[in-house]
């Protein structure tokens, strides 16, 4: 069998799966980073870390939802491609950046919000780095094909 002919067949549908699966494990990481830099910048954790146990089940949502995209979007790349499989960094750049458009929509269609206190440089910096890690790079890498019996990579 053709390396080429691998790429095609749709016995990597694993990818979606992994890369939903990387997102769930993105969640618990995001939150503890999360609580994380709000111990080190304010000094306490408010409510003792609740509602960051509270957010748990939201946050796996959305981690299995846009892991499965970044796995479907890498499934679709390596399928045009006609590849096996692409290198680690390449898929975690990948989720990197569907995390960002999703963040550019969300930014584009929010409403008014004055009334919140702006965040600083750092603090975008540190929460958009705690976002596209948590559900960009790790689903991205961890949207891995799975290997076939009998067939070289």
């Amino acid at each position: 069998m053709h390396p080429q002919e691998s790429a095609t067949d749709f016995s990597n549908i694993a990818l979606i799966w992994r890369g939903a699966l990387g997102g769930v494990l993105g969640a618990p990481v995001f939150l503890v980073a999360f609580v994380l830099y709000e111990k080190r910048t304010t000094g306490y954790v408010a409510y003792g870390g609740a509602l960051q146990v509270l957010a748990l089940p939201m946050f796996l949502l959305f981690g299995a939802s846009a892991g499965a995209a970044i796995g479907g979007l890498i499934l679709l790349v390596v399928t045009k491609l006609g590849r096996t499989r692409l290198p680690a960094i390449i898929r975690a750049i990948i989720g990197v950046s569907v995390i960002l458009v999703i963040a550019g929509v969300f930014q584009v269609l929010k409403k008014d919000r004055s009334y919140l206190v702006p965040l600083t440089s750092s603090e975008t910096i540190a929460y958009m780095l705690m976002w596209v890690i948590s559900f960009g790079a790790l689903p991205g890498i961890a949207a891995w094909p799975r290997k076939s019996k009998g067939k070289m990579r």
